[in-house]
């Protein structure tokens, strides 16, 4: 199942949730949706009934991009409104560098939007 598809299912919300407490790990999706499943701590027994409903039961791989997209969102955002590399490496406990790389990516990517639509 893709990223796009479990967000489908459970929104964006729930999927970064997810993604940022389970990613990168292969999760039992049951038939009958329990308290006791991974899924279920993570999100509530709501959100993996909504799962199942869409995927069926199985084991799920809970990709980790959706979290990252989510945090890169909120970095370039914070970025532009003035908050340094620094603070905000500390408030999400990852390097400075980190920030500064997505911040220079997110910088690249709307320099060649621009350039694709002639500005």
């Amino acid at each position: 199942m893709s990223a796009e598809e479990i967000i489908d299912a459970i929104g964006l919300d729930s999927a970064a949730k997810l993604s940022r407490e389970l990613g990168g790990k292969c999760v039992y999706v049951p038939q009958s949706p329990s308290p006791d499943n991974p899924i279920a701590g993570a999100l509530g027994i709501e959100a993996l009934a909504k799962l199942t409903a869409a995927i069926g039961s199985g084991v799920l791989y809970i990709p980790t991009g959706i979290y990252r997209r989510e945090r890169d969102a909120r970095i370039s955002i914070l970025l532009a409104k003035g908050c340094t590399a620094k603070r905000l490496a500390r408030a999400l406990r990852i390097s400075p560098r980190t920030v500064r790389h997505i911040s220079r990516f997110d910088r690249m990517k709307h320099q060649i939007e621009r350039q694709a639509n002639g500005s």
